[in-house]
């Protein structure tokens, strides 16, 4: 017997003996329903039909029914929801997203902010990835959101909303999984949570989990010179997972409540999901496998006070982050000044600090005035450290070229300090119980402050030491416009105006002193010093949209339509000198679109979801500064990581097995159309179809069930043509994970 067929059988064995163990508890009465879910979009309770914005909400019991646990499994589930899948963060890292195809394109780890918010609870935190466990839902609000959310919101916001501990009783959650993936080797799943009412005032609530997610790429071991050496190494991109979160609940008064949690997060791979599309099989070529390590922690202290006709929100939280990676650039450095043989390994570890301190304090109406309100107050205190350097134990030279002092070719620090603080508020006003208008307005101020130390190489470095400081600063308004048309309970329509704003800041010194390097430098900006910042860029978003409910809320529609302005557009210049480049203001971009999301349910045993999103996203103004000799993209250039069209089908049936048990099937599809890599090529990443399907059964207590994830055994190119190297001219890629098996056991008490 092989051994996969081993695996399989283990499984099948393993499966057996979940559902014969199992057979003891009453089952649950049969029925289905459309999930009501109640959303804080807007800063305060409200069903999602009810609340004038594009959005999307997954709640408790669909994340999961469809095995919701990371970013990629809800991404194609949201319409306009783009990111670019991969890349050297695709260890679930930071990473761009975008919406309504304003896609981020520039290096969101040194330069600037995301186009999307990203918010835990009421904390904004750079884009994360952590495995989500024990949340209350997701939201996903389209459009910008600056007048609620801020300067990160420029496209929408992305919200993870956790679950609070509850008073009344004490409940928790196992589950352990296993599971095994084609072409690889095979993981494990952890998870736990309970809910401990403390006193009738207070209660605490703790989850934990524990992944090993197995590999699927084969390392092949190469030379300086990039000939295969005979070592190879099978399954080296696999990912350990450990973390969790602790909340607690203290009702003080009657009217006061206090709640304070603490979530960590801690991911390592032992490889980043780099292949060889050009090469056989799922392979890396390499002279040495490159980890990837990241882990966070979000502190936050949140006070509730009821105060009769408003309540009051004060939210205080401390985020703090780091990442490390290690990076072979033998080929980029050999080709830096000139060409040159590849004669010696070269590699560079890369580390990420980021600590931000940021508090919210908001009032929101509660009264059934036709005058309702929220107004608020917002602080962020930001400081992130990046450290790179490039070691050349005991040479005095490099390439014969680059003379070394104390070991070092080249090392920097770069802080960068951001504090910025805001005021915001929304007011509307209800003529009728069907006509209502909502103005909103946010002020802001930042300070953008960076400080870059450099130590190395004179051919790298003048003088073999320096130090530059940069500052950006920037003030103004955000504000917003909306009309409500209720002409019955189950219908809503609205038209927004919006705008939205995302951050400048500080570019990363190069080392134009190099020739080659001033000639990069000298295309992209039309001069031959790099600018040490760039501005803030913004756009106008005008939406209509439609919120309906139809046969007793057993069939709902919701759709929108919208035209995206975006001016003074930051841009990224893509690698120059061999370094990760810089970000550019330059031309402007428009993005119109539609979107439809439809759930449904015939009967009591079937729960059908569509959802879909046209967006077309391109230039509107020449992608060129003025002197410069170099086009980023022409009029009409689709916008990258953008897919013109996606669609994602989900369907939930449910059926008796017997007086105590109750079977369900589930299954989901995302398509998504090819798109762009980039402004400056014509190469495109793949289109194509993801479906997931999910077999078991369930009882009040008890759920057993088997599931295949990507079931056709997607391997679509996620870079577009691979990125060419020297590496005996192997070309670099990503592609999607293979087909998965598995199985979940899981036990409610």
């Amino acid at each position: 017997m092989s051994t996969k067929d081993c695996r399989y059988a283990r499984l099948a064995a393993l499966t057996g003996a979940v559902v014969a163990a199992s057979l003891l508890s009453p089952a649950p009465a049969m029925g289905q329903d459309v999930e009501e879910v109640v959303v804080t979009a807007q800063k305060r309770q409200e069903s999602i039909q009810d609340v004038a914005v594009g959005m999307t909400a997954i709640g408790a019991q669909e994340l999961e029914n469809l095995r919701i646990n990371d970013f990629e499994d809800y991404l194609s589930l949201v319409p306009g929801l783009s990111s670019n899948l991969a890349g050297p963060v695709s260890d679930r890292g930071v990473r761009p997203i975008g919406l309504r195809g304003v896609q981020t394109v520039t290096n969101t780890i040194v330069n600037g902010q995301n186009t999307v918010g990203f918010y835990i609870n009421d904390t904004p935190i750079p884009v994360a990835n952590p495995r989500l466990v024990d949340l209350e839902r997701i939201e996903v609000l389209r459009g910008p959101q600056g007048t609620l959310y801020g300067s990160s919101s420029l496209a929408g916001t992305v919200k993870l909303v956790t679950k609070r501990p509850q008073l009344d009783e004490v409940n928790g959650h196992v589950e352990a999984g296993f599971s095994s993936v084609d072409n690889g080797s095979t993981g494990y799943e952890v998870e736990a949570l309970v809910n401990l009412p403390l006193s009738d005032r207070s209660a605490f609530r703790l989850s934990a989990y524990t992944e090993e997610q197995s590999g699927y790429i084969d390392f092949v071991d190469v030379n300086v010179t990039g000939a295969p050496t005979g070592f190879t190494q099978q399954d080296v991109n696999d990912m350990s997972a450990r973390g969790g979160r602790a909340a607690f609940r203290f009702d003080l008064t009657d009217r006061l409540r206090l709640n304070a949690s603490y979530m960590y997060s801690k991911r390592e791979l032992d490889s980043a999901d780099l292949i060889m599309p050009n090469e056989s099989g799922i392979s890396f070529f390499g002279r040495f496998v490159m980890p990837r390590y990241d882990e966070f922690s979000l502190a936050d202290v949140n006070l509730e006070w009821d105060a009769g006709p408003v309540t009051v929100v004060s939210t205080t939280a401390l985020f703090d982050s780091k990442s490390d990676s290690v990076s072979d650039i033998t080929d980029a450095l050999a080709s830096l000044l000139r060409p040159l043989p590849v004669v010696e390994l070269l590699y560079t570890p890369y580390a990420n600090r980021n600590e931000e301190l940021t508090h919210e304090t908001r009032v929101v109406s509660t009264t059934d005035s036709a005058w309702q309100y929220v107004a608020g107050i917002f602080y962020t205190d930001r400081e992130e450290v990046s450290h790179t350097f490039l070691p050349a134990y005991g040479k005095t030279s490099v390439l014969g070229v680059f003379p070394i002092v104390n070991d070092i070719l080249f090392t920097n620090t770069s802080p960068r300090v951001r504090k910025e603080i805001a005021a915001f508020g929304e007011l509307t006003y209800r003529f009728t119980d069907r006509w209502a208008v909502t103005a909103g307005l946010r002020y802001f101020d930042f300070d953008f402050e960076t400080l870059d130390d450099f130590f190395g190489s004179t051919v790298l470095v003048p003088g073999g030491a320096q130090t530059l400081t940069g500052a950006a600063q920037e003030d103004g308004f955000v504000p917003k416009l909306r009309l409500e048309l209720r002409p019955t309970d189950a219908q809503l329509y609205y038209a927004t105006a919006a705008k939205g704003f995302r951050m400048g800041g500080a570019n990363f010194p190069l080392p134009t002193n190099v020739p080659a390097c001033a000639a990069q430098v000298q295309a992209v900006f039309g001069q031959p010093t790099l600018p040490s910042g760039f501005e803030s860029d913004s756009l106008w978003s005008y939406e209509l949209g439609g919120k309906t409910s139809w046969l007793g809320g057993r069939l709902i529609a919701n759709a929108s339509a919208y035209y995206i302005d975006w001016d003074n557009t930051q841009v990224s210049s893509g690698t120059l000198c061999q370094f990760s480049g810089a970000v550019l203001n330059v031309g402007a971009v428009e993005s119109r679109g539609i979107e439809v999301e439809v759930q449904a349910v015939p009967n009591d045993r079937v729960k059908l979801g569509l959802a879909g999103a046209y967006v077309k996203s391109e230039v509107a103004e020449r992608l060129q500064l003025p002197g410069a000799t170099r086009v980023f993209a022409e009029v009409g250039a689709p916008m990258p990581d953008v897919p013109e069209w996606s669609v994602s089908a989900t369907a939930d049936y449910a059926f008796p097995l017997s007086a105590v048990w109750q079977g369900f099937a589930r299954a989901d599809y995302r398509y998504v159309t090819s798109r762009p890599v980039n402004l400056t090529t014509t190469a495109e990443k793949d289109a194509f179809g993801l479906g997931n399907f999910r077999l078991g059964t369930t009882n009040e207590r008890w759920t057993a069930s088997l599931y295949v994830e990507n079931f056709t055994d997607e391997r679509p190119s996620l870079a577009g043509t691979p990125a060419s190297t020297t590496l005996a001219s192997r070309g670099v890629g990503y592609t999607l994970r293979p087909r998965t098996y598995g199985m979940i056991l899981e036990r409610q008490f």
